[in-house]
């Protein structure tokens, strides 16, 4: 990345804090700019790709719009993500202050724009595995080891909780649910609808989420619905679980609105440019949760 021309602070920090981390991230330039060039990604999205950067034992995520997308036209601008995941972060914290267990938001830091065009979002890390991740992991150990080198030769660790997330998905959808081959014949809503189901199916009688993932999600969710915020883009992708299973985290608040629709329905069903946009409805989480979590 080149020298950076602005920083803006999140409203989650407090004064000492920004001053703290200020410093910190600046100096960290380097460290940002190798953790992109050498693509240290730990995450992609439609618009955005995220990669861990470490520097004398701070770690953070750099979030940086890298891509086209239908869906740019109706996410917020990377500053104001900073914003939104700011008030979610503060909401939460408000709902634990009452001693209720909830999902956590990572502490986002600054918003930051350089002098090559890059505008990035830098956020502390959290160490946790998406949901979608945990449940292909859950998924693969069901598979013996003989079908398993039948669709990945050559593997020789059965460890799947450390292989990388292409492999995982090479495993799980395109070779043991056959996407491979019912892509020609679906839509990808119709493909993506098929694959949960199977995967589904295939946990029924292997349900690996403690209760308290689901009280997390529940209590952030309510402090939030009750302050007129809304995420907009809840799903498996954008939980993350704690390698114990014992904490979840949200992420990614790009679609996310706050305070701009007084009736809860309203946020969901909007017009944006002239076109009638649907969002995920964020008590819809709860469909995946009530086939993973233990009864």
């Amino acid at each position: 990345m080149g020298e950076i021309t602005k920083i803006v602070p999140s409203e989650a920090l407090s004064s000492s804090e920004v001053e703290n981390e200020k410093k910190v991230v600046v100096a960290m330039a380097g460290a940002f700019l190798k953790a992109v060039n050498q693509r240290f990604n730990i995450g992609s999205g439609s618009i955005a790709e995220v990669y861990m950067a470490d520097w004398q034992g701070y770690a953070y995520c750099v979030k940086r719009e890298e891509h086209q997308s239908p869906k740019k036209a109706y996410s917020k601008k990377m500053e104001q993500e900073l914003d939104l995941q700011a008030q979610a972060f503060l909401l939460v914290k408000q709902r634990q202050a009452e001693g209720k267990p909830v999902a956590l938001v990572p502490l986002p830091s600054f918003y930051i724009e350089t002098s090559d065009g890059n505008k990035v979002l830098i956020m502390h890390r959290i160490e946790a595995k998406t949901l979608y991740r945990l449940m292909l992991e859950e998924v693969a150990k069901t598979i013996p080891a003989d079908k398993i080198r039948d669709l990945l030769p050559g593997v020789t660790n059965f460890d799947v909780a450390v292989w990388p997330d292409n492999d995982l998905e090479e495993l799980v959808i395109e070779g043991f649910y056959q996407a491979k081959t019912k892509r020609a014949d679906m839509t990808e809503v119709q493909l993506e609808d098929y694959l949960k189901k199977r995967i589904f199916n295939t946990l029924k009688n292997k349900k690996f989420l403690p209760k308290i993932i689901m009280q997390q999600i529940a209590n952030t969710l309510d402090v939030w619905k009750k302050n007129q915020f809304h995420h907009r883009d809840l799903h498996e992708k954008n939980i993350m679980i704690s390698a114990d299973l014992s904490q979840a985290y949200i992420i990614d608040f790009g679609t996310a609105s706050y305070k701009e629709f007084e009736r809860s329905e309203d946020a969901y069903d909007v017009q944006i440019m002239g076109e009638n946009v649907m969002f995920f409805r964020d008590e819809g989480i709860f469909y995946t949760l009530d086939r993973l979590v233990k009864d």
